[in-house]
């Protein structure tokens, strides 16, 4: 039996000064590029750095959540175009050059 998946838009939460989400808790992945493990090991990789780079966490949370918004959004919008055919649909090498 075929399963559906849903598309939510993004949500209105923003950083607070003591929590912030990374991984699937903010950006659900379709599996049809396999990023969802990746993108959250990019985003503990790009908080660690924010994090170490500013001394206010307010900041560094709002820096990684800015930093992180374009590229998921590009590795979202290419999974659900993927999802149609059950494979690739555009070349994603550049989804490979990403260093976080």
């Amino acid at each position: 039996m075929p399963f559906s998946i849903a598309i939510a838009s993004a949500s209105s939460l923003r950083p607070s000064s003591r929590i912030v989400l990374m991984g699937d808790a903010c950006h659900a992945m379709r599996p049809y590029m396999a990023a969802g493990g990746a993108m959250a090991i990019e985003d503990a990789a790009v908080l660690s750095r924010c994090i170490a780079g500013f001394d206010d966490l307010r900041t560094a949370f709002s820096v990684y959540e800015a930093t992180r918004i374009p590229r998921v959004g590009e590795v979202q919008r290419i999974s659900i175009a993927n999802s149609w055919m059950h494979g690739p649909t555009e070349d994603v090498d550049w989804f490979f050059d990403y260093d976080a």
